[in-house]
């Protein structure tokens, strides 16, 4: 039987948490806007672009919305990972987001999805990328976390679902 990365085959460590390295506030939303993958694909981007690390907004919107074209990132149980190589970046990037709407991303279990998790890598790397859908994918794979992502009803309660899966501090929530 093959293995894939929502398989308990690929623990994900603490010490090795990816998570720990690049999820910062600023880069979570609860409420991500959109009613098809582009657009969403679009939001998340715009997260990520507004934190300053990404170089070429631009590029990396064509980058991913290609790699999109070319095969469906929709997973399973309401995840999709838009996630693309590009110039447009230096460094890895990642925006997660919720959507109330479910949106069709064409994912392997032809259910819609609702929690979006967008990654850009510097061409030509492989790491963090693997290790951080190792680690999403094994914290997602989880239906109580899975639950609270879903429910959290402002973007310093999701950041801290995810804080606290890979042991960071958690921030205070101030968010209405």
């Amino acid at each position: 039987m093959k293995s894939s990365l929502l398989d308990n085959n690929y623990p994900a460590s603490q010490n090795d948490a990816v998570l720990r390295e690049y999820l910062t506030p600023d880069l979570v939303a609860t409420k991500l806007p959109g009613k098809t993958k582009s657009q969403v694909i679009e939001a998340l981007l715009e997260i990520a672009c507004r934190s300053g690390k990404v170089s070429d907004c631009e590029l990396a919107k064509t980058d991913l919305l290609n790699h999109e074209r070319e095969i469906s990132t929709g997973m399973e149980n309401g995840l999709a990972i838009p996630h693309a190589k590009s110039a447009g970046v230096e460094d890895f990037v990642m925006a997660i987001g919720v959507s109330k709407k479910r949106i069709d991303f064409e994912s392997l279990d032809k259910k819609p999805a609702q929690v979006f998790v967008l990654t850009l890598s510097p061409i030509g790397s492989i790491d963090p990328h693997l290790r951080f859908l190792t680690e999403i994918c094994t914290i997602l794979k989880d239906k109580a976390v899975m639950s609270r992502v879903v429910a959290a009803k402002t973007n310093d309660e999701l950041y801290n679902v995810f804080a606290e899966a890979v042991g960071m501090e958690k921030v205070n929530s101030t968010q209405e």
